[in-house]
């Protein structure tokens, strides 16, 4: 078979290896690698220099990750993990394009859910592949590492001028206090007064997200209005000591508004919300239809403006939707046995769409309301009389 760095196929099985040297990088032209029933608790990462690999097996070992380095070998056809303590398969699994044969028995199985695993390599491939792109677009959200990206990164300051909020003029340099602008690395944006300023302030408003801006004019700098929301009765004055400072502010926002992270989960069969899914907590949109989810678990998805959970199997609409995405302004529930909204819906700080289209009959908002597209009206009227006592139809 050869040997060194032309070695073609390398059996080392039934050896008791608890460890891989580093030069296993160097056999480049190895495409068959059997290092099963072995004491092999983790692999070098040079094994993601074997490209030609087309043959890995690793059963019978103690991984208790799987191998994040199969990302480079999208030419294995033959990959074997049973009977190691994995409770979850790498997204790297995604890049598997050549895959025939998977075998992943004995494994107590997290991530992908049994609903994947048990249709197949095709299938769990299919199914991880669209985990990593989701899992890249976070990871360039979060970091903003992409070389080829010129997208705002998180945690981000400016210095800005705050006016006060009694200030009878903006003519007047002493209504004007330094303040940072700043965004954390989840997104969320404020203000905090400069050190050494008298004012021991911060203020949070909200996602840079859902920023709304506007250029305003006075005499001494350069002025705008920043709020939540269009509709949100937070708003703040500031200002920049410069058009440049100002500019910069308005990349930063637009910047961001530009990000996704998507993920597509669509007819995989599944029962639940998957775990992997749950802690993307960056998500941008996410679609779980067609599958047979009956609930949800509590989600911190506070970017979170899309969810998608058309032709499923919900008996209502799952709780932490109006109580944790805070987010959220477009809610498609399609094909759901649903026969009631929760009026708590109409209390979304920013939701502008639920899409309902049922082929039975609602309790409420009547069908006649869902008919007439004006359902959300409905409920924000009922959540109205619910808090104040009054209804105004």
């Amino acid at each position: 078979a050869g040997n060194g760095p032309a070695l073609k196929i390398l059996w080392a099985q039934y050896n008791r290896v608890s460890w891989v040297p580093e030069s296993l990088g160097t056999l480049t032209s190895l495409t068959q690698l059997r290092l099963h029933h072995n004491e092999i608790e983790e692999l070098p990462a040079q094994l993601g220099y074997l490209r030609g690999l087309k043959q890995l097996y690793l059963s019978d070992n103690k991984l208790r990750l799987c191998p994040y380095q199969i990302a480079t070998l999208s030419k294995l056809e033959v990959l074997t993990l049973s009977r190691n303590p994995l409770t979850e398969i790498n997204s790297a699994v995604g890049v598997l394009v050549n895959i025939k044969d998977m075998q992943l028995d004995g494994l107590q199985l997290v991530v992908p859910p049994r609903e994947i695993t048990v249709r197949g390599p095709g299938r769990i491939v299919e199914y991880m592949a669209r985990v990593r792109r989701a899992d890249l677009e976070c990871w360039r959200y979060m970091h903003g590492d992409d070389p080829n990206s010129e997208h705002f990164v998180p945690p981000h300051t400016l210095e800005l001028l705050k006016l006060n909020f009694d200030a009878p003029t903006q003519d007047n340099s002493t209504f004007w206090k330094p303040w940072d602008f700043f965004v954390t690395a989840q997104g969320s944006f404020g203000f905090r007064a400069k050190e050494g300023s008298t004012v021991n302030e911060s203020v949070l408003l909200g996602n840079v997200r859902h920023l709304v801006y506007e250029q305003l004019l006075n005499k001494i700098n350069f002025p705008f209005k920043v709020s939540f929301s269009t509709n949100s009765q937070t708003s703040v004055i500031l200002a920049s000591a410069t058009k440049e400072g100002r500019n910069a502010f308005i990349r930063l926002v637009q910047d961001a508004k530009g990000l996704t992270c998507a993920l597509e989960l669509t007819h995989f069969g599944l029962q639940r919300m998957p775990v992997e899914a749950a802690r993307m907590s960056v998500l941008t949109s996410l679609n779980l239809s067609s599958n047979q989810i009956r609930g949800l678990p509590p989600l911190r998805m506070p970017l979170l403006e899309s969810l998608v959970l058309d032709n499923n199997s919900l008996p209502s609409v799952p709780p932490t939707v109006y109580q944790d995405l805070t987010g959220l302004t477009y809610l498609s529930l399609v094909d759901n046995p649903i026969s009631r909204l929760p009026t708590d819906i109409g209390q979304m700080p920013l939701i502008q769409e639920v899409n309902v289209k049922v082929h039975f009959s609602m309790e409420t908002p009547p069908n006649s309301v869902v008919a007439q597209k004006k359902h959300l009206r409905f409920l924000r009227v009922m959540r109205h009389a619910e808090l104040n006592g009054m209804m105004d139809l």
